[in-house]
């Protein structure tokens, strides 16, 4: 069982992310977070979706999805979105014979265009919930250097996440 969190934030109707997770074997489940006002989808080593979301990818704001997954015959693929209940899927996520993820690949398919992607935590136990990290960055290139709460980035990016209504109690961090 794998637990994951993370924010995504929008920034064309051409944007869309999958999230891989990659078996041992080389098969895969795909969580698909859509385009705006598309809906967030789950592939089990295909094409086809297995289950679709109900809750539409928002425009120009932040979104928490938070993903627990079970690789099994009888396994399990369950996201929330904003807190909320999107995709229940119960079913074979054993493609193979293996049913131990190798890695994750989070991917983004348009490389024209802009797509935001933060504070991604994984774990196992429950759900993430509402998870948010400060930056740290060294501030020198030596061993007697220490780490800055504050930074800078490469690319400006949207003003951070805030608390989405109906979003599940969590951890923030600082």
């Amino acid at each position: 069982e794998i637990d994951m969190g993370l924010w995504n934030y929008k920034t064309s109707s051409l944007s869309d992310i999958h999230i891989y997770f990659y078996l041992t074997d080389g098969s895969y489940i795909d969580i698909h977070l859509p385009k705006i006002g598309g809906y967030m989808t789950v592939r089990v080593n295909s094409s086809t979706p297995v289950a679709t979301g109900i809750w539409s990818m928002p425009s120009a704001r932040w979104a928490n999805i938070q993903i627990r997954l079970l690789v099994s015959n009888t396994g399990y693929v369950k996201v929330r979105f904003d807190g909320n209940n999107d995709i229940d899927y119960s079913g074979d996520t054993k493609v193979g014979s293996v049913d131990q993820i190798d890695y994750i690949k989070v991917t983004h398919p348009f490389s024209a265009q802009t797509e935001y992607v933060d504070d991604i935590v994984i774990g196992y136990g429950g759900w993430s919930g509402d998870v948010r990290f400060d930056g740290l960055f060294p501030d020198g290139d030596t061993a007697t250097r220490d780490w800055l709460k504050t930074g800078f980035s490469l690319n400006p990016a949207p003003a951070a996440p805030t608390v989405a209504v109906g979003a599940s109690p969590g951890l923030t961090g600082d």
